[in-house]
Formats: structure tokens, sequence, C-alpha cells
């Protein structure tokens, strides 16, 4: 059929046959045939399929030139309250494989973007409204101004003061729905501006209340299903979800360490937005014990249950302020890169077990290509080692990230199962080839 001149999609699920709509469409050929049928197994009706997708060309189909995607009027609707609130929900007509879901919100009701407070919500940033912020905002490769982000952040309650924030997870492709696995991303705001828009990087630090944390992280959803286009049974099919996409954490001014934006190459008065994604597991860290060295190594792998998390690509601690301050004073760890190199040489699996695991597999072709070798990195050397030997459960003391943060004199730490934030050879490699930016990047300036 393809060597007729008709370009041909067959699926069995009409979520797919809509995802499959819009992939053409983005690809400049909003006219290729579709045919879907129910059910697995051999598709029953062939003699069907090849009358619909071999008849002749349509007027239509026969077009040439470039397509240009019709573009979205600037203003939505007008109406009262609760006529915007039904409008951004959209039909709640159930999907056959789930739903109903609301269309352009994340199912509460939301501040009306008027223009009013958009134009407000500009005021917290000096750049200019039609600028772009994102060319490539996935799964469907959209556009993204600073208007668009003031919009979508006045919709998730943010204020002005943080629009640099919502500006800098647009840079991001935040919250996309392209490669989110089952749980999805979260980030820490690292410098200053937590600090002066409120963020709580204390007591509860996961949970909802906080107005900062909690409205950006809403901003987060919500950009990523109407900035990026991701939509549930289209562009968005995964199985499972989560509460957690999207997450919102602040690192605590009262660290007696280096910053998460020192330790990754930025001044300390610098405010960075770090993301983290791919598959995430929380896991409950008792402090260290009191005898510091690698003798204590099997009490504190009782305490540290590394192998739970299973990711081959890094790890976050998050120790509270009260336990950073004891394991600088009494176990001697001064400086953020000790603790890292701590964690780097004390957290193995056996070669026996990495050779095993699914992630050593995901991880393997980064072994190969690193051009780092050593002690400190994965290297081809690994490979080859006895089943017994001792393997570092990340790649380099870097990928173990250490937030500080929570609170609580007897709160113990979290350990967070994450895809690496690094750039460099060990960066998880589906990331950076689906064009997500894995890399920190600066808020200070969209101020």
């Amino acid at each position: 059929m393809e060597k007729r001149g008709v370009p041909v999609v067959v699926y069995n699920n009409p979520a797919y046959e809509e995802r499959s709509e819009k992939a053409a469409t983005m690809s400049g050929v909003p006219t290729v045939r579709h045919a879907w049928y129910e059910g697995g197994g051999p598709i029953p009706h062939i003699p069907q399929f090849i009358e619909e997708l071999t008849r002749p060309l349509t007027d239509e189909e026969k077009y040439e030139g470039i397509y240009t995607p019709p573009q979205p009027s600037r203003i939505a609707m007008t109406g009262t309250y609760d006529e915007v609130q039904e409008y951004f929900l959209g039909d709640l007509t159930p999907l056959t494989t789930g739903g109903p879901f609301a269309k352009w919100t994340d199912g509460l009701p939301i501040t009306p973007p008027t223009e009013e407070r958009v134009a407000k919500m500009l005021t917290g940033t000096s750049r200019a409204p039609d600028e772009i912020v994102n060319d490539n905002y996935l799964p469907e490769s959209r556009i993204v101004t600073v208007e668009k982000v003031a919009i979508n952040a006045v919709m998730a309650g943010c204020t002005p003061e943080m629009m640099p924030v919502a500006l800098a997870m647009a840079e991001l492709n935040g919250c996309s729905t392209q490669h989110e696995t089952n749980m999805g991303w979260y980030y820490v705001v690292s410098g200053p501006i937590a600090e002066e828009i409120g963020m709580n990087s204390g007591v509860e630090l996961m949970s909802s209340g906080n107005p900062a944390n909690t409205t950006l992280a809403r901003f987060c959803r919500l950009a990523g299903q109407n900035l990026g286009g991701g939509e549930i049974g289209s562009t968005n099919t995964r199985s499972q979800g989560s509460s957690i996409l999207g997450l919102v954490m602040a690192e605590s001014e009262d660290s007696p360490w280096e910053g998460m934006n020192e330790d990754l190459g930025y001044d300390a008065d610098e405010s960075v937005l770090i993301p983290f994604g791919l598959k995430v597991a929380l896991v409950s860290v008792e402090t260290l014990p009191h005898e510091y060295g690698r003798s204590s190594i099997e009490q504190v792998l009782a305490n540290f249950t590394m192998h739970e998390v299973g990711h081959a690509t890094g790890r976050t601690i998050i120790i509270t302020p009260n336990n950073a301050r004891k394991w600088k004073e009494n176990y001697g760890f001064d400086t953020l890169q000790e603790v890292q190199d701590y964690l780097w040489e004390n957290f193995t699996w056996t070669a026996g077990e990495w050779y095993n695991n699914y992630w050593f597999y995901m991880a393997e072709p980064n072994i190969r290509t690193a051009n780092e070798y050593g002690v400190r990195h994965w290297c081809m050397d690994h490979l080859d080692l006895p089943d017994d030997a001792l393997v570092p459960l990340a790649p380099s003391p870097e990928d173990f990230k250490v937030l500080v943060a929570g609170g609580g004199p007897g709160a113990p730490g979290i350990c967070v199962g994450m895809g690496n934030v690094g750039c460099g050879p060990f960066s998880f490699p589906t990331v950076e080839d689906i064009g997500l930016v894995s890399c920190p990047v600066t808020i200070d300036k969209w101020r």
C-alpha cells in the first residue's frame, strides 16, 4: 500500500488512532489514513482494511505544500466563573480505557486566567510576553511563550513572585508526558528564591499545604497538559499515574554543607531548578551509626535499604538539617563531597547482583562509552569482575545527590530513586534521546 503512495497506520485501539493522527499532524502530514480494529491476535477484517487503505486518493490527500497547523485563539472564551470552570473541564465523557478526564485542568477548579490576572503574573518577569521559552515542548513539540506560561501559572494559583520558577520549569519541558514512566518528575529549588517565595523546606516537605510548593507542582502538571499537549488516553497512555508527578521541593538554607546549586557548579547566591525523573521510590533512612568508617557498613546497609530502589542512574539522599549537622560534627563529614564519596564507596552490590539486574543492561552502554576511567567512575573493568566483587550502586560519587531539607529533631532521612540529573556520559540515555532537558537550569535568568 505504501508503494502506491498511501501511507498507512493500523491500530487496534481508538486511543492509539487519535495519538497517531496527532503524530502525523505534528510531522506535517495530517491526511495519513488510519484503520483500527478491536482485540488482539490476527487481524480479522483484512479485506475491509485493504479496501479502506487502497481506495483512490482524495483531493485533500493529493494536496502538496507546507502544512501549518491552526493556531488557537488568544482568548479562549468569555463567561461567568462557573461557565469558565465548565469550559476548562471540557467533555467529561469517559474514555473506553478509563476516565473521564478534564481537558485543560487536573480535574480541580482553577483560577480563571483573565487578561488582568495574566498581566499581573507577567510583572514577575522582565521578559517580553511573546518571548519563546521552549520551542519543542513535548509531547506535541509545541512552541511555548512567556505569556502561555503566565496563563498556566494563573490557572495553578501561583503569584507573580513564582513566575521565574514556572518559566524555568517550562524551559525544562516540565511534567511532559513524553517520558514519565509510571511515577514522573520531581524538582528541587536550590538557592535564595526558595525562601523569597516562601517555599517549605522543613516539616512535611512532600505534603500539600504550602502555597508555593503546591501551586508550583500544580503548574507543572498543567504545563505538561496544556503547554506540551499531554492528553490522557491520547498522547499519554500510561497504565498508572501518580500524585508525585510534579512534586516540587526546596533545599533548606540551614545546611552545614554547600548547597546543591554549588555542588552542580553554580554560585551560592544563584537560584537553580534541578529536575529528577523516571523511576521514583521513597525509602526511609535512619541516621548513620555512631561509628564512622567502613567497619560500620553492615549496620548502615541494614538501615539504608538501597536494594529496594533498584535504579542504576543515581540516588537522592534527603537529610534533615539536624541530622546533617550531626553527620558533620560526629562523623567527620565536613563537605558534601565527603558524603558523596562515602556513599559511593560503601553502598554497593556484588557484580553478580548487577549482572542479573535490569538496570545493569540499561547502564551498560554508558559503561562501554565512558570517557573517564578510574575508581571514581564506572568503567569497562566492571564488566569483567567476578560475581562476588563489589560494584558501586551509581556511576560516580556525584550521582548521589544530597538534599538537606525536611524537619523535626528525630525525623529520618529519605532515599529517593531517580533518573540521573547529570549531562555527562552517564546521563540516562533515553532522556537525552527524546530531547528532554535533563540538566539543571538557572532560575535567575527568568527574573
